[in-house]
């Protein structure tokens, strides 16, 4: 079961892949998209999205707890851009240097404040773009593609009208 923090993230993220309309979508986005590569073992991605009329790829690792960001659970940055998104309460546990040293140079970092009445999100680090191979690319495509796909089944069988 995901915790609350991890549910404010995500609908943070979603809100910021469309604003207020649906319809007017620049990027196209999901959670929990899991990417079989061939020979090795599958790896779960917290929050991936697409930006087709750039063809970038953006992949968020979402941590919400010390214990989770420490744990050995692979970190999936596979994308053009990748970031760490961090609730606001973890990311004030230590400075942004020490969070700095504990992640790979090419990756950003994000605070969201979950606060119940305020929430947004601060880059406090950009990310560097990353080239991914077109056949990597073409692996996150189907990816995101089957994620969705089984989201909006499994949402479908729920009788949730999408």
């Amino acid at each position: 079961m995901k915790r609350s923090e991890t549910i404010i993230i995500e609908s943070v993220l979603y809100q910021d892949l469309f604003g207020t309309n649906p319809s007017l979508a620049k990027e196209y986005g999901t959670t929990e998209i899991t990417i079989q590569f061939p020979k090795k073992k599958k790896e779960l991605v917290d929050f991936m999205s697409y930006d087709a009329r750039k063809d970038i790829f953006r992949c968020y690792e979402i941590k919400v707890s010390m214990n989770d960001f420490r744990s050995k659970a692979a970190k999936s940055w596979y994308g053009n851009y990748n970031y760490l998104v961090l609730s606001r309460d973890l990311y004030m546990q230590q400075s942004l240097e020490k969070w700095k040293e504990q992640v790979p140079k090419h990756v950003g970092i994000i605070f969201v404040n979950a606060d119940a009445e305020y929430k947004h999100k601060k880059v406090v680090k950009r990310p560097e773009y990353i080239d991914i191979p077109k056949e990597e690319k073409e692996l996150l495509k189907r990816s995101l593609i089957r994620t969705l796909f089984y989201q909006n089944d499994k949402n479908r069988k729920k009788g949730v009208i999408i």
